[in-house]
């Protein structure tokens, strides 16, 4: 999606305008699978997650954060470390450091 935008400021007295496009991609992909699809809240796991097969994006480990956020208690999370991305199969991997027990 395509849009424009129009910047009018002051600066010391001056109005400056600046004009500029902008384009927002209009992917919104979720992944098909995690695998394994529960781990042990006090062993390191890593788990892999496998987005669409035609994902249009090039998968960069560097793009990518990971969390697991509570189901009772959101404002307990755990971040993943993102240690593989195999973009040929759209899949990424992540190390599941432990947590304490519950739904994430």
């Amino acid at each position: 999606m395509k849009q424009k935008y129009k910047i009018a400021i002051k600066i010391n007295g001056k109005a400056v305008t600046h004009k500029f496009d902008s384009t927002i991609k209009d992917t919104n992909k979720k992944s098909l699978s995690i695998t394994p699809n529960s781990a042990s809240p006090v062993l390191k796991t890593q788990i892999v997650i496998a987005l669409d097969a035609d994902f249009p994006h090039t998968l960069l480990k560097t793009d990518f954060t990971v969390n697991a956020t509570s189901t009772t208690n959101s404002t307990y999370v755990r971040y993943m470390n993102v240690i593989a991305v195999d973009d040929k199969a759209k899949k990424f991997t992540v190390k599941f450091g432990g947590a304490y027990s519950g739904k994430f």
